[in-house]
């Protein structure tokens, strides 16, 4: 009896040592998620590598080199949440934080640097990302005992049902926001890219730039960024030239990616 009390009482120790508290569950499966899109990013943007840091667009062998920071310290980070190490739970802070700053400094760049048709979606992605990191620094800081190892009580706080319910009810709001101004994105691209068409059908590169001088604001970004598609096989000094033409950040983005 002695000996079945000793393994019941160790089992309980080993159950409470490995107790995870539904919260940092949440947190671990969004760390994850963010793991996942840069690994995704990173391998189908390798033809091509791209990143946008405070706002500005990164290309070439630096752009590599960022995403494969982000990953790794994705990675490092949802090791130490896993394990519960206290340089876990500072690495969390330092990334939350620095999510927020990127955000809000990339939120006002790409808002002076964009018009009307990516200005909602951009503004959303930014706030959404700043706002889940906000409740995820708060939520890291009152789970401190958590990670530090002192005395943790293992039943459900009020914390984690508040950090939980706020976590789902904000991505299944943003889904559906994000999903809205994505389908608005595209049929405005996609009636601009129509009409641009139309214009610089037939015409030669040096008069299709003309042409999209002509225009103005995402008018002139769309018919910069056709003009390259269309003329794909011209010499790839002038097809970079058009793309530095374009004031949109995101027109900018696929038009560099169009002529590599």
């Amino acid at each position: 009896m002695k000996k079945k009390g000793a393994v019941k009482k160790k089992s309980l120790q080993t159950k409470k040592k490995n107790f995870v508290p539904a919260g940092i569950k949440v947190l671990i499966g969004y760390t994850s998620f963010l793991g996942i899109f840069y690994l995704t990013y990173l391998i189908f943007g390798a033809y091509v590598p791209t990143t946008v840091l405070f706002g500005k667009i990164i290309e070439g062998s630096l752009a590599v080199l960022i995403n494969m920071v982000y990953l790794t310290a994705l990675l490092v980070l949802l090791y130490g949440l896993i394990k519960r190490k206290r340089w876990g739970w500072e690495l969390a802070l330092g990334w939350y934080i620095f999510g927020i700053i990127d955000s809000i400094i990339s939120t006002i760049i790409i808002k002076a640097n964009n018009f009307s048709i990516l200005a909602s979606f951009v503004q959303l992605s930014s706030l959404g990302i700043i706002f889940m990191n906000v409740v995820a620094l708060w939520y890291l800081i009152s789970k401190k005992d958590y990670f530090l190892g002192r005395k943790f009580d293992r039943h459900f706080h009020v914390e984690d049902q508040i950090f939980v319910t706020m976590t789902v009810i904000f991505l299944s709001i943003m889904l559906v926001l994000i999903v809205g101004a994505a389908k608005t994105y595209y049929d405005t691209t996609k009636t601009l890219t129509a009409s641009a068409i139309d214009d610089l059908s037939g015409k030669t590169l040096f008069n299709s730039i003309l042409t999209c001088e002509q225009k103005f604001g995402e008018f002139r970004d769309s018919c910069y960024l056709v003009t390259v598609i269309m003329h794909e096989n011209a010499e790839k000094v002038t097809l970079q030239d058009v793309c530095d033409r374009i004031q949109s950040t995101f027109f900018k983005f696929t038009c560099m990616r169009a002529i590599t």
